[in-house]
C-alpha cells in the first residue's frame, strides 16, 4: 500500500514539475514574441506600407510645380496648400491604417498565446484526472488484496487450531467382577 502511494506521490509531483517547466518555457517564449512584435512595429520599414501617397496627391504635387514654372506662384502656392492638405489627411489615414493592423496583428498574438496556455493547462488536467483514476484502481486492488490476505490469515488461523476430541466412553458389560480401576 505504502508503495503504491509513493508511486503515485512520485509521479503527480514529475507530472505538476513538467508542467510548471512547459509553463515558465512558455512565457519566456511568449514575451520574446511580444517583445519582437514591438521591434517590428518600432521600424520604420514597417510603418511604411502604410503611408502611400495617393495618386491624386501626385498629381497635385506635378500641377503645383507645372504653375511654378510657369510663373503662376499664386495659384501654384494654393495648389501646395490644397497638396499639403491632402498629404495630411492621406497620412493620418496612414497612421490609422497602421495602428488598426498592429491592433488586429497583437490581438491575434494574444490569443493564440492564451489558447496555448489554455492547451497546456487542459492537457495538464488531463494528466492529473488519468494519474488519480490509476491511483484510485491501484489502491483498490491493494485494498482487495488487504482484504483477500486478512480473511486467508483467519481462515488458516481456524484450520489450524486442535480440535480438542472427547473420548466417548464404552459402555462396559455389567458383571460384578468387573472393577473400576
Amino acid at each position: 500500500k505504502k508503495e503504491t502511494q509513493d508511486k503515485y506521490i512520485e509521479m503527480i509531483n514529475d507530472e505538476q514539475n513538467r508542467y510548471k517547466e512547459k509553463y515558465d518555457e512558455i512565457i519566456k517564449r511568449h514575451s520574446l514574441e511580444i517583445e519582437s512584435f514591438k521591434d517590428e512595429w518600432r521600424n520604420p520599414d514597417r510603418v511604411k506600407t502604410f503611408n502611400k501617397p495617393s495618386s491624386k496627391l501626385f498629381q497635385m504635387r506635378k500641377q503645383q510645380k507645372s504653375m511654378g514654372l510657369l510663373h503662376d506662384f499664386q495659384n501654384a502656392k494654393q495648389m501646395k496648400k490644397m497638396a499639403d492638405q491632402l498629404e495630411k489627411q492621406e497620412a493620418d489615414a496612414a497612421l490609422n491604417r497602421a495602428k488598426e493592423a498592429m491592433k488586429i496583428e497583437y490581438q491575434l498574438i494574444i490569443e493564440r498565446q492564451q489558447k496555448e496556455l489554455f492547451c497546456l493547462k487542459e492537457n495538464h488536467d488531463k494528466n492529473m484526472n488519468t494519474i488519480k483514476m490509476s491511483q484510485g484502481k491501484d489502491e483498490e486492488l491493494v485494498q482487495n488484496t488487504m482484504q483477500l490476505l486478512k480473511f486467508k490469515i483467519e481462515a488458516s488461523k481456524t484450520s489450524r487450531k486442535p480440535r480438542l476430541m472427547v473420548p466417548v466412553p464404552k459402555q462396559r458389560p455389567t458383571t460384578s467382577q468387573s472393577v473400576p480401576t
